[in-house]
């Protein structure tokens, strides 16, 4: 009696243990869950505590690896064995840009890399007009903080999501026009309205369409014939801010940075309704 009692028990326990042994064996193994190659790289020469915040907010939020290192032959041992690898200096200084030299020697010149940098307001803008002449993707200084560097990331990193068709035949399906009298950006069945400091930027990227602009010329068109100070960082906040706009349309894709020299629009031609 006891022995038929008993048989019913086992066979459960026994499927329960060979079905959670089957799942085990078919979960995916570590090395096919987590990337092993490291995607992005912190040039530190010296620890400080921007680098542990770099750190910590790279690692907060975004999945990427991250791995700092203090010499051109450390980080060399790196980007031997990352696919797409992203530079990020802390710090912008002779002896940083001493070791970005090696690095593009070896690397060549097109070697991307972004610079988080601190100093005075006076300092600043001779700073990033170096590193950006230097080849630096983008300059952004301490004091707007992480979140400019965690947005540029997502766009170097991430690619494009498909759509199931070319470039061009997105470029072609897309419908842009804009209210000149409202500042309202039309992309298919959405309406964006853009503050005036924006729509005057906006509005000159597009109007070139494919043509790389000037960090002059799209300064100027901030000013919009106004006799003001543009402090050298303006630039930048303002094509994060306008990117961040237009995330959700696609159309921040379009929205180009031409590494030492300014921006570019290459999405389809715009069309301006009075």
């Amino acid at each position: 009696m006891f022995f038929h009692s008993i048989i019913p028990f086992i066979s459960v326990h026994l499927h329960w243990i060979v079905v959670e042994g089957l799942a085990w064996l078919h979960m995916p193994t570590a090395k096919s869950m987590f990337k092993s190659d490291p995607d992005i790289v912190v040039l530190s020469p010296q620890s400080d505590h921007h680098e542990s915040r770099l750190l910590q907010s790279i690692n907060l939020h975004t999945a990427y690896i991250v791995q700092t290192v203090t010499s051109a032959l450390d980080c060399e041992k790196l980007l031997n064995h990352s696919n797409r690898p992203v530079l990020i200096t802390n710090g912008w200084n002779d002896k940083i840009r001493e070791l970005l030299l090696v690095l593009q020697k070896n690397y060549g010149s097109d070697l991307p890399f972004l610079v988080m940098a601190e100093a005075n307001n006076a300092l600043l803008g001779s700073l990033a007009e170096d590193a950006i002449h230097s080849g630096a993707q983008t300059f952004i200084p301490w004091s707007l903080g992480t979140a400019p560097l965690l947005a540029y990331l997502h766009r170097l990193l991430e690619p494009v999501p498909s759509s199931g068709c070319s470039a061009a035949e997105r470029i072609k399906s897309t419908h842009i026009s804009i209210n000149h009298k409202a500042r309202i950006v039309n992309i298919d069945d959405q309406k964006i309205y853009l503050p005036s400091n924006l729509y005057a930027l906006f509005c000159c990227m597009v109007q070139n369409p494919g043509e790389a602009l000037s960090y002059q010329q799209l300064t100027q068109a901030l000013k919009n014939g106004r006799k003001v100070f543009i402090a050298p960082n303006t630039l930048v906040v303002k094509v994060y801010r306008l990117r961040r706009l237009f995330e959700h349309t696609g159309l921040h894709h379009w929205m180009e940075t031409v590494p030492g020299f300014g921006y570019r629009y290459s999405g389809p031609k715009i069309r301006i309704m009075d």
